[in-house]
């Protein structure tokens, strides 16, 4: 894609960050399964993902799990 803010051709570089879903997870077991309360917080596909552009560092997006 194009970066809107430096005009240069990227493809955009993925973080995930801790969202709400890891910690409605993470509630949902300490109820549960008391032992495994900080497994959510290590599984990506439970994580937000933010696009950010490799040149310029600007935020690009975020996808929200929930």
């Amino acid at each position: 894609m194009t970066c809107p803010n430096c005009h240069q051709s990227i493809q955009t570089e993925t973080h995930y960050q801790i969202g709400l879903l890891v910690w409605l997870s993470a509630a949902f077991l300490f109820f549960f399964f008391l032992c495994c309360t900080c497994l959510p917080f290590f599984i990506p596909s439970l994580k937000d993902v933010e696009h950010v552009c490799p040149q310029c560092r600007s935020t690009l997006g975020r996808y929200n799990r929930i």
